[in-house]
């Protein structure tokens, strides 16, 4: 009799119970997912345009970027390790086209995005233009 009770819980009642719930944005994951255009780009804390116009193609493995105005840039491939968007958290990590591990983090407003990116092996504390860190603003290229 034990036996059975056991055996039901765990093939009737167990499947049927579910984990806490996880948030909405946790779920889409592909709010990122699309082309971006960039609009400012600051590096180590100092306005620079000379990615002002490049796009950005983003899908779940990779970062694409192209620079269409730039005559002689090549457009760079990064693989997308692990994109990690919570209520608290929005990271993204990539190995850029030179082998290199970046932690990044990012907020996206709708249309706009802004991206953060280090020049050391540590994430970002804050998501602003800082000495040691590449800082982007984006906004979303309708297809």
């Amino acid at each position: 009799m034990m036996l059975r009770r056991v055996t039901i819980f765990c093939f009737v009642v167990l499947p049927t119970l579910s984990a806490a719930p996880v948030p909405k944005e946790v779920k889409k994951g592909v709010a990122l997912e699309g082309s971006w255009e960039v609009q400012e780009f600051q590096m180590q804390g100092r306005p620079n345009d000379s990615f002002n116009g490049a796009i950005w193609k983003i899908s779940k493995d990779s970062i694409n970027i192209e620079h269409p105005a730039a005559t002689g840039m090549a457009a760079m491939c990064n693989k997308i390790n692990s994109v990690e968007i919570t209520a608290t958290s929005k990271n993204l990590d990539y190995t850029n086209s030179t082998g290199i591990d970046r932690k990044c983090i990012f907020e996206i407003d709708g249309d706009s995005m802004m991206l953060c990116i280090p020049l050391t092996s540590e994430r970002p504390e804050q998501l602003k233009p800082a000495q040691d860190n590449l800082f982007y603003k984006f906004k979303r290229v309708k297809e």
